[in-house]
């Protein structure tokens, strides 16, 4: 139905969901690993949402880089569009 609505192939549509989506388990993983090993308190937490950022961007590098999604061209569109605010 989704793709009925987007008007987009089966196939254009897994293309388009399936690198934020492996991205995010890949960070929500990471995260779910080291909360077992870093204290709690404001640096903890600090910590672990600069590791789920970095996890996050590295992945969906990794797939731009190696699967050529084009994700990092949308990427860097988003922050020069965030300069001229």
């Amino acid at each position: 139905m989704v793709t009925r609505v987007a008007k987009c192939t089966g196939g254009n549509f897994s293309k388009m969901i399936f690198p934020p989506l492996f991205s995010g388990i890949a960070m929500l993983l990471s995260i779910f690993c080291l909360k077992s090993v870093v204290s709690g308190g404001i640096l903890g937490t600090l910590l672990l949402v600069a590791v789920g950022i970095l996890v996050y961007l590295g992945i969906v590098y990794l797939l731009d880089r190696f699967l050529n999604y084009g994700i990092g061209v949308l990427i860097k569109e988003s922050i020069t569009s965030f300069r001229g605010v």
